[in-house]
């Protein structure tokens, strides 16, 4: 059995809409920040170096006061309002399996809207492992003729400490291919505290 919701979004969350062109008919400096974007993001790093500071250092704690709490940003009007959840029922399914899954994504799949022949994709959040059985069930249907019948219509997308989880975990994977080598006898050692910075306290090395 698998409770499914709906929450409204008051802000996009899957932009593929617009044009679609050719890879090499792009100008490699579109995937380049401009110097606006670099502006703003040296400015939102310094609001984080600064909670970091005081945060840590009790030297630094009567600055507190003096450090952003929120960064403003296009949608923060927006995301002062609650959300709207939308119960759309319980499906008679096992989520645990492949086939039930696939179930589960083909029911949710009836609210992905559509304007003509266009699927506007949608996100569909879960934890770390519910998003790794969305993506076999996606790859169990990759012979499907349509996008839907692929179930292309929802995006598998971590949610809340999932997401964090998984960053980590690839955080985690490139520290360890950097510095980990079986011809030295500190690198198990090493890659500990590495794995105890970031919070992996029960890893066994």
């Amino acid at each position: 059995m698998a409770l499914c919701f709906a929450v409204r979004h008051r802000t996009p969350v899957v932009e593929d809409d617009g044009p679609r062109v050719e890879a090499q008919d792009l100008d490699g400096t579109a995937f380049l920040p401009s110097p606006r974007e670099v502006a703003d993001l040296r400015d939102r790093m310094a609001i984080v170096v600064q909670r970091i500071l005081v945060h840590h250092l009790p030297e630094l704690k009567p600055l507190e006061a003096f450090v952003p709490t929120h960064i403003s940003h296009r949608f923060s009007g927006a995301m002062r309002e609650a959300s709207k959840v939308i119960n759309l029922g319980v499906v008679d399914a096992d989520p645990s399996s492949t086939a039930g899954t696939i179930h589960i994504m083909t029911h949710l799949q009836d609210y992905v809207p559509l304007v003509g022949d266009q699927v506007h994709r949608l996100p569909c959040n879960g934890d770390g492992l519910s998003v790794e059985r969305m993506i076999h069930a996606q790859r169990a249907r990759v012979r499907g003729h349509t996008l839907l019948d692929r179930l292309g219509g929802l995006v598998p997308t971590p949610q809340e400490f999932h997401k964090e989880g998984i960053l980590l975990q690839v955080v985690r994977y490139n520290l360890y291919n950097l510095f980990y080598t079986g011809n030295s006898p500190m690198a198990g050692y090493v890659s500990y505290i590495q794995a105890s910075v970031l919070g992996y306290c029960s890893a066994i090395h």
